[in-house]
């Protein structure tokens, strides 16, 4: 009877866990335009736009990214809606999964105490939410990452059929998902090769079952290879070389820029390595001692999503991006949760969970104002700017034109869009070249970084036009002109 309580207790603690990560998740999910990235899903996506065949040459070609989010994405926004609601609400609730998915390892690694310490964190992740509403494959990285570790520990400790299969699915999603899956499996790699070393009793049926699972693994991956190895060629990338101390930066965007909640969380990682100190023993079976074991895990998780991109990077081509590395964040987390839960005192471990949990809202809701003030690029807003004016003016768009068009086709634009060559088009204008001898009013739209005109082109242009209207907007602007008379 006690455990039936205790069982009931702990799934309605998951379930308010699991409804403070909804709510932190779709809460005000379309109140911001789409930037860049996310405009490529929706100009990529488009359920009304080519066929499926030419959704994968664009990610097998351009893109460069493994089909599952998009085909996924494609069905949802048919289904919810061709706009800002329609294309989030998928990564809103790959990330309330993420959720459930860290209960289930750290319950797996542990209890279901840790289970529930590791979901709390998540629930109030800043990084989680933050891509829980936005229009990419990031929470979908997240959560099988989390789901492939999961039936990967699983299948090391029981040696089980069924988790084999699980294991197998969940690492195939995993690596349709995104190409920084691939050092998720190297990791899985090293820790297959400890934990087989290690093996005292089935070190057969460890191998047999795990060269069978991988061989699986390879044969449901198999028609996406060509394209992964296409993309390996890559030789450019427009990722800048990290700095020396990323790992501390990116730490800190983890969890929002916060020094207070740092205090905690290297706090709570301390306590997990310093019972790690005191439970080591050469004579220790991995299998039996959860916190030796699951340091083994997260130190090589970490360590090697980490290092493998950053020496790649130094190497070949930059490819470490904050972003990517999500793939490292759970056994990040599970290794705070099992600080917490290393506590030996429980009233303290659970002032502390609590005083986390509720500083982590209110710098995401107070501090950094996350729900109230917008950070994404404003391609919405000045594009509404745009198609207010009664007559749609000839618009320049140099560098976003292909992205803006969304929002110009949404909002029901009637002009001319120009991509790219934005000096040349404004000097034929100036001089009534060709196609633009009548015209006498235009747009010129900036975003993403894309600058103003420089001072040669203004001057040019100053000289034969007035500029009526000048809008500045998060990472976009817009400027109208009126040709003197």
């Amino acid at each position: 009877m006690r455990s039936k309580n205790l069982i009931t207790k702990a799934n309605i603690i998951l379930f308010i866990i699991l409804v403070v990560a909804a709510v932190l998740r779709l809460y005000t999910l379309a109140s911001e335009s789409f930037w860049l990235d996310e405009l490529h899903t929706m100009k990529e996506t488009n359920p009304n736009g080519g066929s499926w065949g030419d959704l994968i040459h664009t990610l097998q070609t351009s893109d460069v990214h493994p089909p599952l989010f998009y085909v996924m994405e494609r069905l949802s926004l048919k289904m919810f809606g061709f706009d800002e609601w329609g294309a989030r609400i998928l990564p809103a609730i790959a990330g309330i999964f993420c959720v459930w998915a860290i209960y289930l390892l750290g319950k797996e690694i542990l209890n279901k105490s840790l289970g529930l310490i590791a979901a709390a964190v998540l629930a109030v992740n800043y990084y989680n939410i933050l891509f829980s509403q936005e229009a990419r494959d990031y929470t979908f990285l997240w959560l099988f990452t989390t789901l492939s570790y999961l039936f990967f520990l699983k299948l090391c400790k029981r040696l089980k059929t069924i988790d084999a299969i699980w294991w197998v699915i969940s690492t195939v999603l995993l690596l349709y998902s995104h190409y920084y899956s691939l050092i998720v499996l190297i990791c899985q790699g090293v820790l297959f090769a400890i934990f087989f070393f290690t093996e005292k009793e089935n070190k057969k049926r460890f191998f047999t079952i795990f060269a069978i699972s991988a061989v699986a693994i390879i044969v449901l991956y198999s028609p996406w290879i060509p394209a992964m190895r296409a993309a390996s060629k890559i030789q450019s990338f427009w990722s800048a070389p990290v700095e020396q101390n990323f790992y501390l930066l990116y730490f800190n965007e983890y969890f929002g820029y916060s020094a207070f909640l740092n205090f905690f969380l290297y706090l709570f990682v301390i306590s997990f390595i310093v019972n790690v100190m005191l439970e080591y023993s050469p004579t220790n079976d991995l299998k039996s001692n959860p916190v030796i074991f699951s340091f083994i895990f997260v130190f090589i998780s970490i360590f090697l999503s980490y290092s493998i991109p950053y020496i790649r990077g130094v190497l070949v081509v930059p490819m470490l991006v904050t972003r990517y590395t999500i793939i490292m964040v759970p056994s990040l987390i599970l290794a705070i949760a099992f600080g917490i839960q290393l506590i030996k005192t429980p009233i303290v471990r659970y002032i502390f969970l609590t005083l986390f949990v509720s500083f982590s809202v209110f710098h995401l809701v107070k501090v950094r104002h996350y729900y109230s003030n917008a950070e994404k690029e404003q391609f919405r807003e000045v594009t509404q700017v745009v198609t207010s004016q009664p007559s749609h003016h000839l618009l320049i768009n140099g560098l976003t034109g292909w992205h803006q068009s969304y929002y110009l086709q949404k909002f029901g634009y009637r002009g001319r869009l120009i991509e790219g060559w934005r000096d040349a088009s404004i000097d034929s204008i100036i001089r009534r070249d060709g196609s633009f001898a009548t015209t006498d009013t235009f747009w010129v739209v900036g975003a993403h970084g894309d600058p103003h005109l420089d001072s040669a082109v203004q001057t040019s242009l100053d000289s034969v036009f007035v500029r009526l209207q000048d809008t500045t907007l998060i990472e976009t602007w817009a400027q109208l002109y009126a040709r003197k008379k």
